[in-house]
Formats: structure tokens, C-alpha cells, sequence
């Protein structure tokens, strides 16, 4: 299903990159408690996790750690896709 966003005038998108989405959260531009997610440039407001995600996440975590222990701190902490195609 395709959507199309219908901007009010004077309103447009703007794309950010991640270098930019980190300097936001350094300056404290996003409100304490509130989880944002950058996706090909655009900014998120994230839901919070359910329970049954929350314990997926763990379960996840706990498998990761067994493969690449030093490189995974933990999955809620921010990291890179880079994406080539």
C-alpha cells in the first residue's frame, strides 16, 4: 500500500543524517523517556516495548553476546546499517 504524505504549505521534509541525529541527542533536542529511531534520514517516535518485545530483545541479546561478545554492548544502544546496493 502506497501513502502519500500531504504537507500543509510552507511545510516540507528534511532528511538528516546520522551524524546530525546524534548531535540532536547530544544537545538533549528529544525529551527524556521517549525512544526515537533515525530511518533513512527521517526521524521516528518509537513506541514503548511491550513485554513480550522487551523479552524477545533480551533472548536476542543474550544469543548475540555468544557470537560477537566485544562488538555488542547491548541492542538498544544506536548503531549503523550501511546499506549497499
Amino acid at each position: 500500500m502506497t501513502q502519500t504524505l500531504v504537507f500543509p504549505e510552507g511545510h516540507f521534509r528534511h532528511f538528516i543524517s546520522v551524524e546530525e541525529f546524534y548531535r540532536m541527542t547530544r544537545a538533549g533536542v528529544f525529551p527524556e523517556g521517549v525512544r526515537f529511531e533515525l530511518l533513512e534520514g527521517e526521524i521516528f517516535e518509537m513506541d514503548a516495548m511491550d513485554d513480550p518485545h522487551a523479552e524477545a530483545l533480551r533472548w536476542l541479546d543474550q544469543e548475540a553476546k555468544k557470537y560477537v561478545k566485544s562488538w555488542l554492548d547491548s541492542l538498544e544502544s544506536p548503531f549503523r546499517f550501511h546499506l549497499f546496493y
